[in-house]
């Protein structure tokens, strides 16, 4: 699991479950959760840790220039399905298991026979390895030939996409796309029937600091409160399908016809360096804690939302609540919050910088815009909370275990493979010479003559 929509996603998800009486719990790997009844599990030596950390770094020296969002390798994923808490769990369901979870691990859980949902936070379950798949469309029938990796002989990529559908079709589950386009892009990958695949937006916590008028919220983050704010917020802004270049050549051709004077580029995230824009000044907050954010929304006059793929961003969702007007791509779900039909003025085709750039400079220079406020102010009062959120999850849970009880499978157990040990055949290779019998002879023998 990450830190970013995948992890939020999933916390409020499992919070939510909680306050309706569910027994959520969450598992997940290398990380401290501060969530309560979260817990953090790596069994694994630390040879096997390192092993897996070398392996990662390997695949980032082999990547193009395509994309440097991240790329995860079916690879010594960790057994959970004797955890205590997967013993107990009536339902399992998975979030953002990249890196903790191989399609051995999968396999592994549908040979315990219970139900599984799993939520699609990004592409990774439907391809061979990347989390976005920078326009190619090879996830629906193999990730033969991989267009973000310098080299892929053997083609692990496929290898590790039959991996996972394995591992997929044994496990069955029932699929989650907080997004319509997600849910989409399962359908044409073929993983699931579309009634088994279940379109739920993620649930919002209430909005904090609702009452904070622009000018306190400025003062708030000690910044200055006589100019126009564009927010630009991201994890991490410099990951290419977040749309920094795009946002470039929007804010400086809208600067080069004229902005409010002192108009400034606010920025969140993490930078290693403060990108300049010219015509514009530039603030960094740097990376904003969750409780402060609301002050940011508050602060600014617009957000630019830039990224070229996405699922259902949060960003989006946030600024919707605070009755910050957005101008975004026609990426993912900000369809869903934002219909192009009704809000025109607020969203553009990413190969179109000048349609953006228009906008943008017309919600800048313009004050009489309290119809389109109001408008996002309905939409943001009007996106689920979290009560609502797990109340559906809640049903589909109740739905499944009942369809399964009584007559729930036993998966026949078998060894599950992981197709990305392939990517490293010296690892495949020593891993199998390890487990045979040449090689516990060679030990012995060779422990005899030192002795």
């Amino acid at each position: 699991m990450d830190f970013g929509g995948a992890f939020k996603g999933a916390c409020q998800l499992h919070l939510g479950l909680r306050a309706i009486g569910v027994d959520s719990r969450i598992l997940a790997r290398d990380q401290a959760l501060a969530v309560p009844h979260g817990q953090s599990w790596d069994p694994d030596p630390p040879g096997k840790k390192i092993l897996r950390e070398t392996s990662l770094k390997k695949i980032w020296s082999n990547r193009t220039s395509l994309s440097n969002t991240h790329f995860s390798l079916d690879f010594l994923g960790v057994d959970v399905s004797n955890h205590p808490w997967v013993q107990e769990a009536d339902v399992i369901h998975l979030h953002w298991v990249a890196e903790f979870l191989s399609s051995r691990s999968l396999g592994r859980l549908a040979d315990l026979g219970k139900p599984i949902f799993w939520t699609l936070h990004d592409l990774r379950p439907l391809t061979g390895g990347c989390h976005y798949s920078a326009g190619c469309g090879q996830f629906q029938s193999g990730c033969d030939m991989c267009p973000q990796l310098v080299r892929n002989r053997p083609p692990f990529t496929r290898h590790a996409w039959k991996a996972l559908r394995a591992a997929i079709a044994a496990a069955d589950p029932d699929w989650i796309g907080p997004s319509r386009w997600i849910c989409q892009q399962a359908i044409a990958a073929g993983v699931a029937p579309s009634q088994r695949i279940h379109f739920l937006p993620y649930g919002m916590e209430p909005i904090p600091g609702a009452g904070v008028c622009q000018r306190d919220a400025r003062r708030a983050l000690g910044i200055p409160e006589d100019r126009k704010y564009v927010l630009l917020a991201a994890s991490y802004l410099q990951e290419k399908r977040k749309g920094l270049a795009l946002a470039r050549e929007i804010l400086e051709g809208a600067a080069a016809e004229g902005v409010p004077p002192g108009s400034t580029v606010l920025l969140v995230g993490n930078l290693p360096e403060v990108p300049q824009f010219v015509g514009w000044q530039t603030l960094s907050l740097g990376q904003v804690k969750p409780e402060k954010m609301a002050l940011v929304y508050r602060a600014a006059d617009l957000l630019l939302f830039t990224s070229l793929e996405d699922n259902l961003p949060f960003v989006v969702m946030e600024s919707l609540q605070h009755g910050l007007l957005p101008v975004a791509t026609k990426v993912g779900g900000v369809t869903d919050l934002l219909p192009p039909d009704q809000f025109s003025e607020l969203i553009f085709d990413p190969e179109k910088p000048k349609e953006a750039k228009d906008k943008l400079r017309q919600l800048l220079s313009s004050d009489g815009l309290d119809f389109l406020h109001a408008a996002v102010c309905k939409i943001g009062k009007s996106l689920p909370g979290l009560k609502t959120q797990a109340e559906a999850h809640a049903e589909l849970y109740k739905d499944r275990t009942q369809k399964t009880k009584g007559s729930r499978r036993q998966a026949p157990k078998k060894e599950w493979p992981e197709g990305g040990i392939l990517s490293f055949p010296w690892i495949y290779w020593w891993i199998q010479l390890k487990k045979s019998k040449v090689w516990r002879g060679k030990f012995q023998f060779s422990h005899h003559l030192r002795n």
